[in-house]
């Protein structure tokens, strides 16, 4: 039990540390959500902290409601945030990949991306972010950051046959897939307690750039 409660104090002055960083007052009700959801659900304390800080930064810019680990619909959202009838669900990817998976952690990567972009536009929410630490470059399947207009649905059951094995598809995926809106890309560093934000072309230059290098199409 002291143990426990050692362990509580720890992040609670991490957290308390961060809000301090970023300047904010903070709120009982999230930091206690937030202290839970490590001790009871172990959610990683720099997974917790990430969603802290993509919370207020969401907060700042306008939405109304903003919420960590929200489920809507089918969607289990990292962080979820609501402005008049616009919503989006964050997904933070630290790019962690299981020992099963090692071997093909790109292809991993890139089904949990896909996976969660069908959850956000089966549960109608409006919009996806992806959010990853500063300093990785982000995996978001380059053919879904595309508009709607200009996406290609043979490239897009391109990327279903490379993530088959892993993340077998339903026939209708391919439609849900060519409708996802992904809104923005967020890099977050906990060390400064800045968010940046990257619109959707950025994104598609930055991924096209790294594939040239790495040899990705």
């Amino acid at each position: 039990m002291r143990a426990a409660s050692l362990r509580s104090d720890v992040y609670l002055a991490q957290m308390l540390q961060l809000l301090s960083v970023i300047k904010v007052e903070h709120t009982d009700d999230i930091i206690r959500r937030a202290i839970r959801l490590v001790d009871e659900k172990g959610i990683p304390i720099n997974h917790i902290l990430a969603e802290l800080l993509i919370y207020y930064y969401l907060r700042d810019r306008g939405y109304s409601y903003v919420s960590i680990e929200e489920s809507v619909g089918v969607a289990q959202c990292d962080v979820y945030a609501r402005r008049e009838e616009f919503d989006v669900c964050v997904e933070i990817d630290f790019y962690s990949v299981p020992l099963d998976f090692l071997l093909s952690r790109t292809r991993y990567i890139l089904a949990r991306h896909v996976r969660k972009a069908l959850q956000v536009v089966k549960s109608g929410i409006k919009a996806a972010i992806f959010a990853y630490p500063y300093g990785y470059i982000p995996l978001v399947p380059i053919e879904l950051v595309r508009s709607i207009d200009s996406r290609s649905k043979k490239r897009i059951f391109d990327l279903a046959t490379r993530i088959r094995e892993i993340a077998p598809l339903e026939n209708d995926d391919i439609d849900h897939l060519m409708k996802v809106y992904i809104h923005s890309v967020l890099i977050f560093d906990i060390d400064s307690g800045k968010v940046y934000e990257l619109s959707p072309q950025e994104v598609e230059g930055l991924a096209e750039l790294y594939g040239n290098y790495v040899g990705e199409t």
